[in-house]
C-alpha cells in the first residue's frame, strides 16, 4: 500500500495543473493521517510484518519526527522515475 505524507496535490497557484513540493506545514498536517493509517495496519493481521518505505526525503523526515524508522527511496518526480523503480524493485529481493 502507498500513502502520500501530504495526500493532496500541491500546486503553484493559480495554475492547478502545476506541481510543487509540499511545504513543511503541509507535511506536518499530513503526517497524523499517515501515522494513523500505519497504526491501523500494524494492529491488523500481519501487522508485525509491516515495513515502512518513505517515498522521498520529506516523507522520511516526517516519519522520523514521529519516531518511525523508514527506508527512503527516490521520489519519482523531476527525473527520479528510473531510480525510484530500481529502488522499489530492490526492496522485493
Amino acid at each position: 500500500m502507498t500513502w502520500a505524507i501530504f495526500p493532496h496535490h500541491p500546486f503553484a497557484a493559480p495554475d492547478r495543473l502545476t506541481n510543487r513540493t509540499p511545504r513543511p506545514a503541509e507535511v506536518r498536517e499530513g503526517a497524523p493521517v499517515a501515522l494513523a493509517l500505519l497504526d491501523a495496519m500494524r494492529a491488523g493481521p500481519g501487522g508485525d510484518d509491516v515495513r515502512v518505505v518513505a517515498v522521498g526525503r520529506k516523507a522520511q523526515g516526517a516519519l522520523a519526527l514521529a519516531g518511525i524508522d523508514a527506508v527512503a527511496v527516490r521520489h519519482p518526480a523531476q527525473g527520479g522515475a528510473a531510480q525510484f523503480t530500481e529502488q522499489v524493485l530492490a526492496l522485493r529481493r
